[in-house]
């Protein structure tokens, strides 16, 4: 285990220095010519950190269990009913908002929504029969 943090530890940096090369850049440039090298292993580090995220991931939800898995279902249901909420019924509620700015933030958040309201129908369904499996059994 301390081999598997001390891993993330390098990684996470590594990361870090790679997101913010341009403006750790601006503000040291002697670290140009070792962020430059860096970069050349960006490809390499970005894979280690997906394999290592879901690593943890893994660890994280074995020892912390059932309560864990049940609350970030949980979050996923709650974001899902919000999101649907705002994209299906936005334009019955603007009719109580008629000419307010609160209308215009509604609008604005159901635009920003609108790309993605196949991916969170699919996810409802699928969150929804899992819900249901949970339920009978």
């Amino acid at each position: 285990m301390f081999l598997i943090n001390l891993l993330s530890i390098i990684l996470l940096l590594l990361l870090g220095l790679m997101a913010a090369s341009v403006y750790l850049q601006a503000q040291s440039p002697p670290l140009r010519p070792v962020l430059e090298k860096l970069t050349q292993f960006q490809g390499m580090l970005g894979v280690s950190g997906l394999i290592f995220g879901v690593i943890w991931l893994i660890i994280l939800l074995i020892k912390a269990g059932y309560v864990v898995l049940m609350a970030l279902f949980g979050l996923a249901c709650i974001f899902v009913l919000l999101s649907l909420g705002v994209l299906m019924g936005s334009q019955w509620v603007e009719r109580w908002l008629q000419g307010s700015e609160q209308q215009q933030y509604l609008r604005d958040w159901r635009a920003r929504l609108l790309p993605y309201q196949t991916q969170l129908g699919l996810a409802a369904l699928v969150l929804s029969g899992l819900q249901l499996l949970w339920l009978i059994f």
